[in-house]
Order: C-alpha cells, then structure tokens, then sequence
C-alpha cells in the first residue's frame, strides 16, 4: 500500500500530527509492504513538484485553520492538483477558536480536483499567534489525547478506503467558493513579522523558508500584502530577532469576540468525523 501526506505546516503542530499519523500506519500495515510519503508544502521546492496521485492508495491532507480556512497558498496548490479519483482524508489543525468554512473549503478543492474525500478530522495546537507575548491558546496542545485521535483517524481512514461507496458526506447547500486573495492593506498588524535587535547574524532562513516569497532579510521586513502570518520565519529564526508585537491588550478582546475562555478552550477536544456540520465520533 502506497499513502502520501500532504501538510502544511509553519510553527510544527500539523507537522505533529502528520508524523503521528505516519508513523502508526507503518507500525500497523507495514508487514503490507506499506510505504508513507510525507511532504510539507511550506517549502517553494516541494511546492513545485508535479505529484502523480495515481501512484497513492489513499492520501492525508493536513493544513492548520487561519481565520476560518486554508493557508492561501495551501490553497492555490490544491487548485493546481489532479486527484485520479484517488481518496483522501482531511485534517485540520487550529488554535482553540473555530474551524468556520475550512471543511467546506478543503472539500469543495479535493472534489474538483477529482479527490475522494472519506473522513475528516480537526485537532487542536498551539496557537501560531502564541510566538507574540501576551497570546497563550492551546499552549500544551497536541497531547497524549490528540495523538491518539490521530492514531484511530489513520486506522479509520485505511478502512473506509476498502469500500469505493463511502463519501464525506458534507452540508454545501450554502456554500459559495470565493478564492482566497491577496491583503490590500498597506498598515502593518501587531502580527507582522519584524526585526527588532541587533543580535541578526544575517543567516537568511526566513527569507529563504519563508513560503510566499514575503520576507526581505535585509530589511528586516515583511511584504504586507503577501505576508501569511504564519509564524514560520519567527519560530525558525535562530538568533530570536524576528518577533511581533506586545498584544496582551488584543488578547482579551479577542477571547471575547469568540465568547472564549480559558476553560472553554481547555474542554474542546479532538475528533474526526464522517459528515460536517453533524459530527460523529466514528
């Protein structure tokens, strides 16, 4: 049996959750002659790589949850994929808020590239926002828990993937695709990446690593339109000179706009599903 996963991940947690998922279906199948590809769409280079999907049995889609869907450029790859009726599960990863439209996103994407979605899944992680000071959501998330949801989700996939009839099964009645755009903004939010410090030994990862082409490491400065807020060039960055700003000011405003708190987000557990919006533990 041939798997392939495909992420996105910038700050580690869907990184996480891939790996967990990885590494038990080679534990379980593996006497099969099951082999599993793991690939992290962040990178330009693995962007770049025209996938056979033929060549899979089954495939995982993973991407983390930015305000309600996809990574835009997670996004843009799907529409360049073409699925050869392969199945596919999806799994989402977010920071205790919501998953809004990313389920509706993520399906209506696989099925016009022709995938066969069976299985969804949402997990919760570290917040990407948690690298500013003054933003604390999910901070010990993925756990023990969450791994082990990801190990069943595995396990359920690779069963329903037996049976060519099984389908996600998903309420799309209101939903309209609208693809994700560029920022207009020209203001820079307390969520853009800069330099502060003169400890910069110059080594170019974020500029180099950064997915969108956003970083200028010489200045030290994000393209404000391009820019994900994904965290990446700030959790890699070896010399901790890239960071945003203070937002212990946002924090509770923004607790209060999702009407969370943090006993609320301490509750929300790990899950996967076979229908969206009517969720059933399987």
């Amino acid at each position: 049996m041939r798997i392939g996963i495909f992420y996105f991940s910038a700050t580690g947690v869907t990184h996480q959750i891939a790996q967990e998922i990885q590494k038990h279906l080679q534990n379980q199948i593996n006497d099969q002659g099951c082999t599993v590809d793991m690939f992290n769409i962040l990178y330009p280079s693995i962007q770049a790589i025209k996938i056979d999907f033929s060549f899979y049995d089954v495939c995982f889609f993973g991407f983390p949850v930015y305000a309600g869907r996809l990574p835009r450029i997670a996004e843009e790859w799907l529409l360049e994929q073409k699925g050869e009726s392969c199945p596919c599960a999806m799994f989402f990863t977010y920071g205790g808020r919501l998953l809004e439209n990313a389920n509706q996103i993520t399906y209506h994407l696989l099925t016009r590239a022709n995938f066969r979605p069976i299985l969804s899944a949402e997990f919760l992680g570290r917040h990407s926002f948690n690298v500013a000071k003054g933003w604390k959501l999910c901070e010990d998330r993925p756990n023990a828990e969450d791994f082990h949801i990801a190990r069943e989700f595995s396990q359920k996939a690779i069963e329903l993937i037996r049976n060519p009839e099984v389908h996600f099964q998903i309420n799309m009645d209101d939903f309209h695709y609208t693809p994700a755009v560029l920022s207009t903004s020209t203001q820079r939010s307390a969520f853009h990446p800069s330099r502060f410090g003169e400890g910069c030994s110059m080594c170019r990862q974020c500029e180099i690593e950064c997915p969108v082409n956003a970083m200028n490491a010489d200045a030290g400065e994000v393209d404000l339109a391009t820019c994900l807020q994904c965290m990446h060039c700030v959790s890699i960055c070896p010399d901790h000179v890239l960071k945003i700003d203070d937002v212990t000011e946002k924090f509770p405003n923004f607790m209060n706009r999702w009407h969370l708190t943090s006993e609320i987000v301490a509750k929300k557990q790990s899950l996967f599903y076979s229908s969206y919006p009517e969720k059933k533990m399987l």
